[in-house]
């Protein structure tokens, strides 16, 4: 917990030392470094805390990044890393389980009272606080802990030495990672972890009780299970680390993304990037990178993203900029148009995207929009708004209305999936389209070509159909930052893993996404091919109201008008 309380760290020290030992200074002596000038009790002072840090580097080396200092606070039953190669994650999570045996954890109890009152941060002061209020502590030493890996040569080569790395030295009992016949670590508190591996039979994991439990990589869901029973009646905790270079499995459902949605009270969860390993020099990146195939290996290795094993859909796509950018208002030119997935259950996605045909406007962060291509004069796409949540057909009127009053205008074309023309057989009710014609909207019917579609959205992400600015690629389909469901659908919108039970090497992958959670995106697939089918993309914009169609006509249109009727729609 020492990170917390000084304002230098340890690392700064050393970068001091080093410097004082490299930097040399003439004296009438000869030239001598800054370190030989100091006074002697001050080099006595430096070097009894290099031998107490050589000691016990755990207690007074390590510096987390941000990141994992805040992640350290957190009491939850269930921590995870998603993490990139050599992000970090494995010495993370060895240091929070050293720092429990030995007693000097954050969370522990006397330590949480101590950073409440002392700590540098005063967040991290209140955050101490508010978890004592809570009685939110974790129990102090002994402890008794268990790491699981995948086999026992990971145990020697890499679990065993970086809980050694972090132990204090002088507090060791026994270190026997590498022992066949007792694959342990003792302290002489009487804490100890255990090694076990995933190969072991599922009996070996039950028995008794464990203060805690620790995954270095992905795990098997029978494992996992047997491993929550035994934490149940001690306060204990799981912490979870991988990377998913094997793709998603059950712990993308039960760990993973409630956690990263903040849905789960028992979860905490972070991505870890490489990057964000402050030991990692750009060099080594780049060697990482370069052994990467495609981007979807570089989101997990370097990233630690969550990659679906069948493949995301819209793998092209990032999200972050220039994919997402700031939020902003469209003009009144263009076409705006609004879709709806309609379900009778579930919430409603209703989605707007505005279809820009000159390329002039300005963005939220005072950019230009893209320019059209100036070889087939292609509009640019923006997904504006969304809203989704449960709501019948009059509430969603008044959510519709409410958002356009919002983006100052209303939408030029509402697209409606084709069971909202289906009549219920059993029930006199009108259906959903009918319902909204009643309520004085225009609803057209959507494709429901779902290949093509998503072949459109990809043509309009993919780095072949990038435009350019002065500074900036650009693909043609854009999303404003405050799309969050938008956003999130994206990188969960994956093909199957999975085929009635068996695993995908069985059986041929499906090419047809998961149908769970993809609302919104079934909305702007829907949208992309409107455009694509309504030759949108072959207009040329020759003033405000006026657009050249392929066969060299112009239109002129109000912006009043239904601009289906004017296509002849």
């Amino acid at each position: 917990m020492y990170y917390y309380l000084r304002e230098k760290q340890p690392y700064h020290i050393l970068q001091e030392i080093a410097l004082k030992n490299r930097t040399m200074v003439k004296t009438k002596d000869g030239l001598k470094s800054q370190f030989e000038l100091m006074k002697p009790e001050d080099r006595i002072e430096l070097t009894r805390q290099m031998r107490q840090w050589d000691a016990s580097p755990g207690k007074y080396i390590y510096t987390p990044n941000p990141k994992e200092a805040w992640y350290a606070l957190q009491p939850h039953t269930i921590k995870g890393i998603s993490a990139g190669n050599r992000a970090g994650k494995t010495g993370t999570h060895s240091q929070d389980l050293v720092s429990q045996a030995e007693g000097w954890h954050p969370l522990q109890r006397n330590n949480l009272i101590k950073l409440s009152k002392e700590a540098i941060s005063k967040e991290v002061r209140e955050h101490c606080e508010r978890l004592l209020d809570e009685q939110k502590w974790i129990p102090d030493p002994p402890i008794e802990a268990r790491c699981i890996s995948v086999d026992y040569g990971f145990v020697e080569r890499v679990n065993g030495p970086e809980f050694v790395k972090w132990a204090t030295k002088s507090e060791l009992k026994y270190v026997g990672y590498d022992n066949e016949k007792k694959r342990r670590i003792d302290w002489k508190n009487g804490s100890y972890i255990e090694f076990m591996t995933h190969a072991q039979e599922l009996d070996t994991h039950g028995g008794a009780s464990r203060h805690v439990i620790m995954f270095d990589e992905e795990a098997p869901k029978n494992i996992w299970d047997e491993s929550l029973m035994r934490i149940i009646d001690v306060n204990g905790r799981i912490l979870y680390g991988c990377t998913g270079v094997e793709g998603v499995t059950w712990s993308d459902e039960s760990i993973w993304i409630p956690g990263l949605r903040g849905e789960d009270p028992d979860i905490y969860v972070i991505e870890m990037s490489t990057y964000d390993n402050p030991t990692i020099t750009n060099e080594m990146i780049d060697k990482i990178k370069a052994q990467c195939k495609t981007q979807q290996e570089i989101d997990i290795r370097i990233y630690g993203k969550r990659v679906r094993r069948g493949g995301n859909v819209y793998d092209m796509a990032r999200d972050e900029y220039p994919w997402v950018i700031p939020s902003f208002t469209p003009p009144k030119d263009g076409v705006l148009i609004l879709a709806a997935d309609i379900h009778p259950k579930t919430e409603q996605a209703l989605l707007w995207v505005w279809v820009d045909f000159k390329g002039e406007v300005e963005l939220g962060n005072g950019d230009k929009s893209m320019p059209l291509r100036e070889e087939e004069k292609k509009p640019n796409l923006y997904e504006v708004a969304e809203v989704f949540q449960h709501a019948n057909v009059i509430q969603m009127d008044h959510l519709i209305k409410e958002t356009e009053k919002l983006l100052g205008r209303t939408h030029d074309d509402f697209l409606l999936e084709l069971a909202a023309w289906n009549d219920d057989q059993n029930s006199s009710s009108k259906n959903v389209a009918h319902q909204f014609q009643d309520l004085g909207y225009d609803p057209i019917k959507a494709s429901k070509e779902l290949t093509g579609g998503i072949l459109e959205v990809k043509s309009l992400l993919t780095v072949e159909d990038f435009v350019k600015n002065e500074t900036h690629d650009f693909p043609r389909l854009m999303t404003c930052e405050h799309l969050e469901r938008l956003r999130w659908e994206r990188k969960n919108y994956h093909y199957p893993t999975q085929i009635k039970g068996r695993n995908i090497e069985d059986m041929p992958i499906k090419q047809k996404p998961v149908d769970k959670d993809d609302h919104i995106m079934e909305d702007e697939r829907r949208i992309v091919q409107f455009v694509v089918d309504h030759e949108m993309e072959l207009m040329q914009v020759e003033d405000d109201n006026s657009f050249k169609m392929p066969d060299g006509s112009i239109i002129t249109f109000d912006q009043e008008d239904n601009f289906d009727a004017i296509l002849g729609e």
